[in-house]
């Protein structure tokens, strides 16, 4: 069986690590030869998520992941692109993200490749989903404001075609806001192992296939007329990264237009006022964070006042006692 070659058509590929090569593009190819997409059935969700990764199941991850990743996503989209936009969401997993995006007046429909996994999102969120392959959809072209891809595109086997059927589906100027692990092509295999990287954990080759750098995915949105690129802070810094892309100029909306957007219907109120209590969460994490970084600064200062004190009173000591 060949080999993998990178998306940009390198096949020149330099041992990485693992079952990892690495394209002089900056993308980790992984050497598994995996491109089963019932590879993501419920037995993934299910089994391989649980048993072997250790994660929460689909249901679990609904809960854990509507107060988290979903509000992040939903601010990071609100950003770009106003309800009541059509957008859809390629691996919608649980839904929780496509329901949330229904909530803020957006025209939202999710994509998963199994039926049972469609079928089960429906079920929990009762969302339109999409069952069955990007390609064998019937989407008119030009008929979307936003593709969203969520921890999708490392495990495309063909990003670059892809890709190119979510441009195609995109109206001129139309947004992909996009999810991925992050590669730093700076650091090697040995040196990640030496100091426990983040990005090891990000090393799955059966099914993280392509694992892009800053520069190549740049590289690749480029290519298919996406030269328009913001990368964002993403939600977990040390190994993923955030990016928005679009043929046309990147535009942000003004704080106010998200607001009143949000407040025109009750439903948008409800996603509102669920932004607002994780912002007031992260605003009260981030000042529990100076608290303790003050309060260390503050036990080392009187940890070395303290040695200090004792330095100068040994003298005394030793000429009271004697010794």
């Amino acid at each position: 069986m060949s080999r993998r070659a990178c998306w940009c058509g390198g096949a020149e590929l330099q041992p990485w690590g693992g079952a990892y090569r690495a394209c002089s593009c900056g993308t980790l190819v992984s050497g598994a030869a995996q491109e089963n997409v019932t590879l993501y059935g419920a037995d993934y969700w299910f089994g391989h998520q649980t048993e072997e990764l250790g994660h929460p199941d689909l249901r679990e991850r609904a809960r854990l992941d509507l107060p988290e990743r979903c509000t992040y996503w939903l601010k990071a989209l609100l950003e770009y692109l106003l309800p009541p936009a059509r957008v859809l969401e390629l691996g919608s997993g649980h839904g929780g993200f496509v329901s949330l995006l229904r909530l803020a007046g957006y025209d939202a429909t999710g994509l998963e490749v199994d039926t049972a996994v469609a079928a089960l999102s429906r079920g929990m969120f009762g969302i339109p989903v999409l069952a069955g392959t990007l390609e064998s959809q019937e989407l008119p072209a030009g008929s979307l404001d936003a593709v969203v891809m969520m921890d999708v595109l490392e495990h495309l086997p063909r990003p670059v075609e892809t890709l190119a059927h979510c441009v195609r589906l995109l109206r001129p100027g139309g947004l992909l806001l996009l999810q991925t692990p992050c590669f730093d092509p700076g650091k090697g295999h040995a040196a990640m192992e030496k100091n426990s990287d983040p990005f090891l954990r990000m090393l799955l080759p059966e099914s993280h296939l392509y694992l892009f750098s800053r520069k190549s995915a740049g590289a690749l949105l480029s290519c298919l007329g996406l030269a328009e690129c913001a990368f964002e802070t993403p939600l977990f810094p040390q190994h993923d990264m955030f990016v928005a892309a679009s043929a046309a100029p990147l535009v942000k909306t003004a704080p106010e237009q998200r607001a009143a957007s949000l407040l025109s219907t009750s439903s948008g109120r409800h996603a509102l006022a669920l932004l607002d209590a994780v912002e007031q969460h992260v605003e009260i994490q981030r000042r529990l964070a100076e608290c303790e970084a003050d309060r260390a600064a503050r036990l080392s200062l009187i940890q070395r006042q303290h040695r200090e004190l004792q330095r100068l009173m040994r003298p005394l000591w030793r000429r009271f006692t004697g010794t």
